[in-house]
């Protein structure tokens, strides 16, 4: 249940013209069980008309915070939904600085610890928090 791969993996990659954020197998370093683990790729394109070429490619693991935060299944699907939403949006918006992100700074697990965040609509509203994603 640490590596929440085979949760996230229905729901990647999200992708734009420019960026692909992947989840990758892999997570838990170090053995922690108590923790949720996620390894993420972030693979950055140069665009020259129909020809794209590979500028950057990021990848870390990520720590998604204690494993309970992930045993409701539905509460996760929907988390991972708001994700799907808010990161095409970001990956798609011209203004974000794409270069200099980590996918760390796009794929953010902590939206999970907000108690009153239960449906899709909330989680996507909080990941919208202009502190947040890339912002």
């Amino acid at each position: 249940m640490a590596d929440l791969h085979d949760r996230f993996a229905a729901f990647f990659p999200i992708a734009s013209e420019v960026a692909e954020l992947h989840v990758v197998a892999g997570g838990d370093p170090g053995g922690d069980s108590e923790q949720a683990w996620i390894t993420v790729r972030l693979i950055v394109w140069d665009v020259d008309g129909e020809q794209r070429t590979i500028r950057d490619i990021k990848e870390q693991q990520l720590r998604g915070g204690p494993v309970w935060l992930y045993e409701d299944e539905a509460r996760v699907t929907e988390m991972l939904h708001a994700q799907q939403e808010v990161l095409g949006e970001v990956l798609a918006d011209p203004r974000t600085p794409i270069d200099g992100l980590m996918p760390c700074d796009l794929l953010w697990l902590d939206v999970m610890k907000l108690k009153t965040a239960r449906g899709r609509e909330q989680f996507a509203k909080a990941l919208r928090a202009k502190s947040r994603l890339g912002r």
